[in-house]
């Protein structure tokens, strides 16, 4: 008789962060979700809202493999026993699993925060891993990749640019940081469409082969296309004007439908 096969030590249910909103909205089973550490705000003292007393507070920002991210919080002793020093000492990438979750929305996007079921896996040897770690291990990744501890006071003092200073921003110094503008919508320009095939599994986009017709992705082979927003965008203040470029989860939030859904199940594919 054969032997049977090994008992997973895991069981996970994640949720794709682009379906966090849907599932805050009915949210009868705490979530689970998993990526790569990026960022750490280190334990501070805050005020409970209900209560007028002070608890421990820590967060922590994960990315996924589209490079979409999420807050989660810690709050009270979750937060006081969490090692972040140890945390801040491997090597990256450091990806996790954070389990028990409760979802909740904190200025028009969705974050997450510790219950008493929650659950912390460290680099955990789980099949993801091994994509997740090719993602996150690139050569153009690494300063990305370290650990930035930031204070409260740091996160809240953001960047704000003008939409000049947006257009003279040297592209090398400032490819890993989170710049705010404010500014109006003008229009849409086409610039070849607004949306693009991309791979089920990474989002890149889908390169077609010449001699069987045959949608390819460099990392995965065939795959099924999924449809993936790419839309050009011109804003503008008081002085001057600028094009971005809006993809993945910020075009999902702006205008409130995924890409998938607009395009197969709306039939607005031009």
């Amino acid at each position: 008789m054969d032997a049977f096969p090994p008992i997973p030590e895991h069981s996970f249910n994640f949720l794709h962060f682009d379906n966090l909103e849907d599932q805050m909205r009915t949210q009868t089973v705490l979530k689970d979700v998993y990526g790569c550490i990026k960022s750490l705000i280190p334990e501070h003292q805050v005020t409970v809202k209900d209560t007028g007393k002070l608890e421990s507070k820590c967060e922590i920002f994960v990315e996924n493999l589209r490079r979409e991210d999420i807050r989660i919080t810690f709050l009270g002793d979750i937060a006081r026993e969490f090692d972040m020093e140890r945390v801040k000492q491997l090597s990256p990438p450091v990806l996790a699993v954070f389990t028990g979750l409760r979802l909740t929305k904190f200025q028009e996007r969705v974050t997450a925060a510790t219950t008493g079921h929650s659950c912390i896996m460290i680099n955990p040897d789980i099949p993801i891993a091994n994509e997740c770690k090719a993602e996150f291990s690139k050569a153009g990744d690494k300063v990305k990749s370290t650990f930035q501890t930031a204070t409260a006071e740091e996160m809240i003092d953001k960047t704000t640019k003008s939409v000049f200073e947006l257009n003279t921003l040297d592209p090398d110094i400032y490819m890993n940081k989170t710049v705010y503008c404010t500014a109006s919508i003008l229009q849409f320009p086409v610039h070849n469409g607004w949306w693009y095939r991309g791979c089920s599994k990474c989002f890149k986009q889908l390169k077609q082969t010449q001699d069987t017709g045959e949608l390819i992705c460099p990392k995965h082979d065939v795959q099924i296309a999924v449809p993936c927003y790419k839309v050009y965008v011109t804003i503008r203040d008081d002085n001057n004007q600028a094009t971005l470029i809006l993809m993945g989860r910020q075009a999902e939030q702006l205008f409130g439908i995924n890409c998938q859904n607009l395009v197969n199940k709306r039939l607005y594919p031009t």
